[in-house]
């Protein structure tokens, strides 16, 4: 899955990324990009902390602080809720 200036837009981040979770098979990546210019633009603090509360893995980061793309990956051991 690619997010590309787009998790800011969404009225509950969180919710987004649960639900992208819950599609992605286990090993599935997620690839979210943030840009500078984007007034609802997301440190990638930000993005990490949400992803992970998720379920996500960190895999890497890519840019600088203002122009990133960060990539996580679903873990073939599901999270259990």
């Amino acid at each position: 899955v690619f997010l590309v200036a787009v998790l800011g837009e969404v009225s509950d981040p969180a919710a987004c990324l649960e639900g992208i979770y819950r599609t992605l098979r286990p090993s599935g990546l997620l690839s979210i990009t943030e840009q500078p210019g984007d007034p609802d633009f997301l440190p990638l603090s930000v993005v990490r902390a949400l992803a992970e509360q998720q379920g996500f893995e960190f895999v890497e980061s890519y840019g600088k602080k203002k122009n990133y793309t960060a990539n996580f990956r679903k873990p073939i051991r599901v999270r259990q809720k």
